[in-house]
């Protein structure tokens, strides 16, 4: 992850969060987590701006994935930012909300891929 940083921003401008995902052979599982930071840190965003990062979305994946694998997250990444609705959901939203809207969102990817 810290290589992934490195290599291109990962702040989500008008937000205090950050999306750090990486493919990697080194990993066994997907994984999806949403984790608070104690204090902000100065990062920098995909804008290229300075910001204040409170809350970390992290998303691990191993590498190579099948095609529904590579779907499914890429729709966890589409949603974070998919309106200012949903963005402030990720952004501030509990726990429990967030998990609601991404299995809303797996269960529609699955009714549009069986109909």
């Amino acid at each position: 992850l810290i290589e992934r940083v490195n290599m291109a921003p990962v702040g989500i401008p008008g937000t205090q969060m950050g999306l750090f995902h990486v493919r990697s052979i080194d990993v066994a599982s997907s994984y999806f987590g949403i984790y608070e930071l104690e204090q902000e840190v100065s990062i920098v965003g995909i804008d290229r701006k300075d910001m204040l990062l409170k809350r970390i979305l992290i998303m691990v994946a191993p590498y190579p994935l099948n095609v529904i694998e590579r779907e499914l997250l890429g729709l966890v990444s589409s949603v974070v930012i998919e309106n200012d609705s949903t963005t402030a959901l990720f952004d501030k939203g509990e726990e429990e909300e967030v998990r609601k809207k991404i299995e809303k969102e797996f269960k529609a990817y699955v009714l549009r891929k069986t109909h």
